[in-house]
């Protein structure tokens, strides 16, 4: 896999959903980002990234990114258009909630490159728990359109559900409502924030059975095909056989690669989760002249540091697949990044459980090839 540097980029700060789990949902100040901003952020990282060897990946983030307008990701093609001349490697996804993508827009981003990805909380009646407009109706059929017609045109679409209170109970219906619709889905725990529901929250235990069941359901079917990149039962089955994760929250440290945001102002920090608040804040995209004066940070150098403050997680048998986890989910729990994941002890059960059962098929497998 070729070596990136990742840049999650937030072109607006608003969004045309009011998502109940939304982690910014105070903080939304309707700006949109510059000319100047979009310009800085794309040269300055793309020329940091050829510099070291990497290709730039920009992650088209929200809010919602799809209010940016068509003409802004034109500006974008045509500024990355002038660096690749240049020899530099750029790559462009986008993950949105499809309400606003017409099929003309759809055309414009697989004709240009842009991997795009879709959030959908399962079949109407779970999706529209948490994923509604701000008058309280339905999502669930604009976005399904949208995703359909990306599908249609680019011939495979991936989705991210998030498993909260709303859907968590429900997991046979899930897996079959993405297997039926041929959605490539990674399954995400939802964690509370403040200013979202509490009740919407789901607590380890919760977590571990859900995504147990989801990897036996996938595991064991007799027609098993791939879910796509990044879907939660291959992360894991990779994970726990390999040790290898594509995950962020699995990474040895998001802060340890080449890992960042860059919000609708211009403010850079550790990862878009990390929006509007300023001790996170490394600097701003239209006052630094290099790039490197981000990477090189006393921020980012701190948060460098948080495997090595985490000392009982060395202890653990799972910490070089893990890593500690998520330090946002860590910093909205307990108000600080140095301390270890909560879902922790999910994430213990559930690495044990699959390779017993990959173990155990295995097993099987070779004994009943013995006597064939």
């Amino acid at each position: 896999m070729a070596k990136l540097v990742t840049v999650i980029i937030s072109p607006v700060d608003d969004c045309n959903m009011a998502c109940r789990y939304c982690i910014h949902p105070k903080q939304r100040t309707g700006s949109r980002m510059s000319l100047e901003t979009l310009e800085n952020s794309i040269i300055k990282v793309s020329e940091y990234s050829h510099r070291i060897g990497r290709s730039a990946k920009f992650i088209w983030h929200g809010g919602e990114p799809l209010l940016a307008t068509i003409d802004f990701y034109k500006a974008v093609v045509e500024l990355t258009t002038n660096l690749e001349k240049k020899g530099y490697a750029i790559k462009h996804a986008m993950q949105s909630n499809a309400t606003l993508l017409t099929w003309t827009d759809a055309e414009f981003f697989v004709k240009n490159g842009f991997h795009l990805s879709f959030s959908l909380d399962g079949p109407i009646h779970l999706n529209d728990k948490t994923r509604v407009y701000p008058d309280g109706k339905s999502t669930f059929n604009d976005a399904l359109k949208g995703i359909l017609a990306y599908k249609a045109i680019s011939g495979h679409v991936s989705t991210i559900c998030v498993l909260s209170a709303g859907n968590i109970k429900n997991i046979d219906e899930l897996y079959e409502f993405y297997k039926l619709q041929g959605l490539f889905s990674q399954f995400n725990p939802w964690f509370y924030t403040p200013g979202s529901l509490i009740e919407l929250k789901i607590n380890p235990l919760q977590y571990r059975e859900a995504i147990i069941k989801l990897f036996r359901l996938w595991f064991f079917e007799e027609d098993q095909q791939s879910w796509g990149e990044n879907n939660t039962m291959e992360e894991y089955l990779n994970m726990c056989l390999r040790g290898v994760s594509t995950s962020c929250i699995f990474r040895e440290n998001c802060q340890s690669d080449e890992f960042y945001s860059i919000d609708s102002f211009g403010m850079i920090g550790p990862c878009s989760r990390f929006f509007g608040n300023p001790e996170f804040h490394f600097g701003n995209i239209n006052k630094i002249k290099l790039f490197d004066e981000i990477v090189t940070s006393n921020k980012r150098r701190m948060l460098q540091g948080r495997n090595k403050v985490l000392t009982d997680c060395k202890r653990c048998d799972i910490h070089l697949t893990c890593n500690s986890g998520c330090m946002h989910h860590s910093y909205s729990q307990f108000g600080t990044v140095f301390r270890k994941d909560p879902l922790c002890s999910a994430y213990q059960a559930i690495f044990t459980d699959i390779k017993k059962m990959t173990n155990d098929a295995l097993a099987q497998a070779q004994k009943e090839a013995v006597h064939e």
